[in-house]
């Protein structure tokens, strides 16, 4: 499972580096059963990239093309997708269960779009409970993480009274009195305490694994009381499904909770955006000023739509970067560099402590018609009156 932590060791690997992001199983693997048809494209986008090196920066660089070349050659993929960063002393391979946009690119680790794909589609906690036990899951990037598995236990060894102790099992079964109440009212308790114990565990591997969202799959009178033992702080993100999945598979599992997890995710963006835009004071919605403010660290949290990007020109010297085409920089001189704002992102949100939301679907489309990019500032400056 791909984790966010991993992105800030991928973005500080030595350049260059050939970054590649490619699909490797089509709808019909029976079709094409191996890579060739992500080697055609591969050959084809290196010879151009190639052409416009220099000759000692072509041969290293065609020097890692083979060593991918060779590691995709007569490969039946078992993923969807492959990102794959190689250099002189790197070598990193993340099979993806999700497409992806096919990219090469040399120089510095291309990670936009796997910071893009692990912010537009969080992680999330799954726990599939039934009477018997509760199965604890880690899903992010369309795969499916078995983490643990909590065995419902319930304990009687003190439940035999004296009152009870000349009673069979079966006899107690039978009576009509205050001892039935009393036998369910123990089982109450019992459970009270596996979805108590089950909420804490869920809470901490959610912690434990960077999970955003936690869904709960199970009887309603399971459920229902484990979300209330959740810590304030997950308030919004414990989704209830309130079906009896204990004894799927995994593959099912997955099966019948991503279109949930997507309506979910869609409607928790479009909350975000249609707060970002309902808002007036506090907020940022320019393009161009919501990245200044971010630059000089005024921003606490961005929201960005998935589609959206633009070419930016960033100083080698300060690191200050606009859309400005001026080649020297304003503010030090500096030589400045063309660079993608998806590429940027993820290293200016890490410099200035700030989180972000990347939208898709009907979120994307709204804030797109907004201007694509928005910021809630950290700080709101009141201005006197009278």
């Amino acid at each position: 499972m791909l984790r966010a932590e991993q992105l800030q060791k991928i973005a500080a690997l030595p350049s260059p580096v050939l970054s590649v992001y490619l699909n490797t199983s089509s709808e019909n693997a029976s079709r094409h059963p191996r890579a060739e048809t992500c080697l055609a494209w591969l050959r084809k986008k290196a010879a151009s990239i190639s052409r416009t090196l220099l000759p000692r920066d072509a041969k290293r660089f065609l020097q890692e093309l083979r060593r991918i070349e060779g590691f995709l050659n007569d490969r039946h993929p078992a993923e969807k997708a492959l990102a794959i960063f190689a250099g002189p002393s790197t070598w990193m391979v993340f099979p993806l269960q999700i497409a992806v946009e096919k990219e090469l690119a040399w120089g510095h680790p291309a990670v936009g779009q796997l910071f893009r794909l692990l912010r537009e589609r969080k992680s999330c906690c799954i726990v599939a409970v039934d009477h018997h036990a509760a199965r604890f899951f880690a899903y992010a990037l369309g795969e499916l993480t078995e983490l643990a598995t909590k065995q419902f236990e319930v304990d009687s060894s003190q439940w035999k009274k004296k009152s009870l102790g000349h009673l069979t099992s079966g006899r107690i079964q039978e009576m009509r009195g205050p001892f039935p109440d009393r036998f369910e009212h123990r089982m109450e308790v019992q459970y009270a305490r596996l979805c108590r114990e089950t909420a804490e565990q869920a809470a901490a591997l959610a912690k434990q694994y960077g999970l955003a969202y936690i869904f709960l799959a199970g009887p309603d009178r399971l459920i229902g009381p484990m979300r209330t033992h959740f810590p304030s702080a997950f308030g919004e993100f414990v989704c209830l499904v309130p079906e009896d999945l204990g004894n799927f598979s995994p593959k099912e599992l997955l099966q019948r909770l991503e279109p949930v997890i997507a309506e979910y995710e869609q409607k928790h963006q479009m909350a975000a955006v249609t707060r970002l835009l309902s808002a007036g004071n506090g907020t940022v919605a320019d393009p161009d000023e919501t990245l200044a403010q971010l630059q000089n660290g005024s921003v606490r949290s961005i929201v960005v739509s998935c589609n959206f990007d633009f070419d930016l020109r960033q100083c080698r010297k300060c690191g200050l970067a606009s859309r400005a085409a001026d080649p020297v920089c304003s503010v030090c001189a500096g030589e400045r560099r063309k660079v993608a704002l998806r590429e940027l992102l993820p290293a200016l949100l890490a410099t200035h402590n700030a989180e972000v939301e990347i939208v898709s679907g009907e979120a994307a489309r709204t804030l797109e018609r907004a201007g694509g990019m928005g910021g809630w500032l950290r700080q709101v400056k009141l201005t006197a009156v009278g």
